[in-house]
């Protein structure tokens, strides 16, 4: 009975890491940097934290950029 309960909440904590990882990791950067914040991070320190991945995290790729805005070159629409 014991071993089980053990065995659970190991597998309970790997879970609820796995989810805060993937949480954390996904969560756009601008919200990172208030929850950090939040919590008591020093300001240099909120500032690593939040470019720690997930998309719109570095803002300079521009991997979630529209295709003209990949390219620098304006999109023109003739009739």
């Amino acid at each position: 009975m014991n071993h089980l309960l053990l065995e659970n909440l190991l597998v309970a904590l790997i879970v609820i890491a796995a989810i805060a990882y993937a949480a954390w990791r996904y969560t756009p950067s601008p919200l990172k940097e208030k929850l950090a914040h939040f919590l008591g991070a020093s300001p240099a320190k909120t500032k690593k934290l939040s470019h720690a991945g997930g998309c719109g995290s570095c803002r300079s790729c521009k991997a979630c950029a529209t295709p003209a805005e990949k390219s620098g070159h304006a999109l023109h629409l003739h009739k």
